[in-house]
C-alpha cells in the first residue's frame, strides 16, 4: 500500500473527481451513486469519504476541478466527447 502522505492524498482525491466526472457524463448528475463513482474508481466506500464528506461535497469537487475546464469550448456534444 503506498505511503498515504500529502501528495498521494491529493492525486486520490483528484482521480476519485475524475471518476465521479465520468460517471455523471455517463448517467447524469441525479443517476450518478457513490457506489457507482467507487467501483469505476477501485475503491471502497470509505475511501471515498475520507475525501469527501458528503455526494455533494464530491460532486462540488468535479466542478472545482481545474484541469476539467482547461480545454477549448465546443459546440456540440459530439465535439466535447473528443
Amino acid at each position: 500500500m503506498p505511503k498515504r502522505n500529502a501528495l498521494y492524498m491529493k492525486e486520490q482525491r483528484e482521480m476519485i473527481a475524475r471518476a465521479a466526472l465520468h460517471c455523471i457524463l455517463d448517467k447524469g448528475i441525479a443517476a450518478t451513486t457513490t457506489r457507482e463513482v467507487c467501483t469505476y474508481a477501485g475503491i471502497s466506500k470509505g475511501a471515498l469519504y475520507t475525501h469527501f464528506k458528503t455526494r455533494e461535497d464530491l460532486f462540488v469537487a468535479v466542478l472545482e476541478h481545474e484541469t476539467i475546464f482547461d480545454v477549448d469550448p465546443v459546440d456540440n456534444w459530439v465535439d466535447y466527447e473528443k
